[in-house]
């Protein structure tokens, strides 16, 4: 059987992960990568450096720059993409519209590995607002790419288990893993298909009233309030683990430190070890007596973690402004005022 000429396009390392899948398809013989499109080198840190993507670093990476199609305006590149010929398009955290000429601008199709369980959660976040909403279970759709932001028919989904504080970067590389089986059984159902409306007839339209929607994360939702819910806190320090990264401040003593924010320090947090959520009259409430949220609570000299709303987190790691990221029982130790420190 002749392989599929494929198109893929994407930006982030998800992207660049995905690409290497097809690769793996590739020296299969099932597939022929004829086209990898990226958004153009942008400029990064303090001078300004223009930096590739980390899918045009994957490409250049083994030598297959003549593949390459950058762009920040897709459509711009619709007659590059029609002469390659090519049999699917696939997408993957591309972060562009794409027209319509360009999502019909192969012979079957546009095709997207999607991180949720469609139609839950459209939109570009949806690995961070499934952790946030505290769900137990997510995984990968791959859809039909139509105008409507992640609205296409389904071809087919894989589903995972949420283990409890597992963070973004770990469900990511998850659902990568899981995307794999998906792409090589959307390569091997187009083989199959003499034509796109033949192709299309496996598919399966999402129902509209299940929709729910994952907006971008704003960077001002990953401070970190500890007078919040515990479960909403232990779900933020995962959701926005490792990027943006949660954060929040810390003074040392008793003072009101609002009043004087000189003495607030930044920080940013990694990881949840444990919560203890309180019942009533345990001993985990008990040992919180008289304190407030973001105090310190302890228990024979061992730190359990941070009391919140309704119980106490415990921290893996922290991140203290101009410093690398460590343990946080390390940094406790590191303190010589430990048991006087408070985050507000």
């Amino acid at each position: 059987m002749k392989p599929l000429r494929v198109i893929f396009m994407g930006t982030p390392a998800f992207s660049a992960a995905i690409f290497n899948q097809l690769l793996h398809l590739e020296t299969r013989n099932l597939i022929e990568i004829v086209g990898v499109v990226t958004r153009a080198d942008r400029p990064e840190g303090r001078r300004k450096v223009l930096k590739p993507s980390p899918l045009k670093k994957a490409l250049l990476s083994i030598g297959k720059e003549q593949l390459l199609l950058e762009t920040d305006k897709v459509k711009q590149i619709h007659p590059q993409l029609k002469a390659r010929q090519a049999d699917l398009i696939v997408v993957a955290a591309f972060g562009q519209i794409l027209s319509e000429e360009v999502l019909n601008s192969s012979r079957l199709g546009s095709y997207n590995i999607h991180t949720s369980l469609l139609p839950k959660f459209r939109g570009a976040a949806p690995i961070q607002r499934a952790i946030l909403a505290g769900c137990s279970e997510t995984g990968v759709t791959l859809m039909q790419m139509v105008r409507g932001l992640d609205a296409g028919a389904m071809l087919k989904k894989a589903v995972i288990s949420l283990p409890p504080y597992i963070t973004y970067g770990e469900l990511e590389q998850k659902l990568i893993a899981l995307s794999e089986s998906l792409l090589e059984y959307l390569v091997t159902q187009a083989s199959r298909a003499r034509s796109k409306e033949e192709f299309e007839m496996q598919f399966e339209e999402q129902n509209e009233e299940e929709v729910t929607w994952a907006e971008k994360v704003e960077k001002l939702e990953a401070r970190i309030d500890f007078s919040e819910h515990i479960d909403s806190v232990a779900q933020k320090i995962c959701a926005f683990d490792p990027k943006p990264g949660s954060y929040g401040f810390y003074c040392v003593g008793k003072s009101d430190a609002s009043q004087n924010p000189s003495e607030l320090k930044r920080i940013k947090f990694f990881g949840v070890r444990e919560t203890m959520l309180f019942v009533q009259n345990s001993e985990f409430e008990q040992l919180s007596a008289n304190q407030s949220p973001g105090d310190l609570i302890y228990s024979e000299g061992k730190c359990l973690g941070v009391l919140c709303g309704k119980g106490i987190v415990s921290l893996k790691e922290v991140q203290p402004e101009g410093r690398n990221k460590m343990p946080f029982n390390a940094w406790l130790r590191g303190s010589a005022q430990q048991q006087n420190i408070r985050f507000v």
